[in-house]
């Protein structure tokens, strides 16, 4: 007799229950972690409590865990709304952090100029407009460099703030319309 394969066993809820609880642990075992919330519940949607532990782990900032849960599920052929959501959001957040510290590379390197560092943030804007964080960076640049061209602005301190958003408004406007 020839044993079924992973597809046909996977119709199998018991054996889902079973693949889920031995692919978490063996996820979060790397990790040197445990489940905080799969198999709490008895006789619950294996993948509701999958995208659960999904929450969890997003919301304590382990998104290469995440993500990793969120490939599985698919291997597993578990769907849920929030296991997708999790995917998604924690690929993001894991994506905008790798390039924040290459936009710290860049800004730390001697071999950069300001403006290259300005023109890769812009960059990484141009990506992903909705984080607001690669426009403080790109304000504190605009600070800089204004305060470097003005040491004693004794009249423009009282409008730096304005300044700085009229510049950096300035900067991306030309940036929308040059690309």
């Amino acid at each position: 007799m020839t044993p079924l394969p992973l597809n046909c066993l996977l119709l199998f809820p018991s054996y889902v229950k079973y693949q889920a609880k031995k692919s978490l642990q063996e996820i979060l075992s790397r990790e040197m972690f445990a489940p905080q919330v799969f198999g709490r519940k008895k006789n619950v949607d294996v993948a509701w409590q999958w995208g659960l532990e999904m929450e969890y782990w997003h919301s304590q900032g382990h998104y290469n865990i995440v993500i990793a849960m969120g490939e599985k599920a698919v291997q597993l052929k578990l769907e849920h709304h929030l296991i997708a959501h999790y995917l998604k959001v924690s690929a993001l957040a894991l994506r905008r952090s790798n390039i924040l510290m290459l936009l710290k590379g860049v800004q730390k390197s001697p071999n950069r100029s300001r403006s290259e560092y300005e023109k890769a943030i812009l960059d990484a804007w141009s990506f992903d407009p909705g984080f607001g964080e690669y426009l403080e960076l790109l304000r504190k640049v605009i600070a800089f460099r204004i305060r470097k061209k003005n040491p004693d602005m004794a009249l423009l301190k009282s409008f730096e703030q304005e300044y700085i958003e009229f510049e950096l408004n300035k900067k991306l406007a030309a940036f929308v319309l040059g690309s």
